[in-house]
């Protein structure tokens, strides 16, 4: 009787070290495959084959020149007439993203402001532990293609006089916003300083709230329209 209450005594102790065992194991596990997520990066290789990836972006041309500036913008040219910029956002817009880095985008932008190449080249977002394609960023990216840096776009649906809607990225929102900002932040400051805007076409206007347009929305109606 006494082995019995012995042996019944020892059972939960056993079996509440193992459960803690268990715990502290999986908690390891998911440290560590958050840290992943700092060298979980895609990085084209640019200088590689930087014609073929400039030409994308502007098959009439024939050279890319930049000059000895910063940040650095590459010219198109096809002959001697400028077809266009190329350039890469980190260095016009380098806005920390849901890992706390910037995503940076290799950008081209014609003579009248529209974008006509959007390529993700370099992030740290930890999206593939979510089950988040990398694709997905380009494919989000390339809905610019075609906008103007005048253009007022917004993530996620919900119709908004004086805006652009593009889909948002599943699972992925801060992400979609940050690279939002990050095109049309860059865009616009190349297109300012090469004359293709006017500095104050993209002068932020303080925050207020117009009291005539309010509308208390609940959470499920946030959701709703991307917000």
């Amino acid at each position: 009787m006494r082995e019995n209450s012995a042996l019944t005594m020892i059972e939960p102790v056993s079996t509440q070290h193992m459960n803690q065992t268990h715990r502290y194991f999986f908690s390891f596990l998911i440290l560590f495959l958050f840290s992943l997520t700092n060298v979980m990066a895609i990085d084209i290789e640019i200088n590689t084959d930087r014609k073929a990836l400039f030409s994308s972006y502007f098959p009439a041309a024939d050279s890319f020149r930049a000059e000895q500036e910063k940040p650095e913008i590459f010219r198109a040219y096809k002959g001697d007439e400028l077809l266009g910029y190329i350039f890469q956002t980190k260095e016009l817009a380098a806005i920390p993203a849901y890992s706390g880095k910037p995503i940076d985008l290799l950008m081209g932008l014609d003579l009248n402001g529209v974008m006509v190449g959007a390529k993700v080249t370099e992030h740290h977002e930890p999206i593939l532990l979510v089950g988040i394609p990398e694709a997905s960023l380009d494919t989000f990216a390339n809905q610019y293609i075609g906008k103007s840096v005048t253009d007022h776009i917004k993530v996620g649906s919900g119709k908004q006089e004086g805006y652009v809607n593009i889909d948002a990225i599943t699972g992925a929102t801060v992400s979609a916003m940050v690279i939002n900002q990050t095109i049309s932040r860059a865009s616009r400051k190349v297109a300012i300083k090469e004359g293709i805007i006017k500095d104050n076409s993209t002068r932020i206007m303080p925050a207020e709230i117009l009291m005539d347009k309010f509308e208390k929305v609940d959470w499920p109606g946030l959701l709703g329209d991307g917000s």
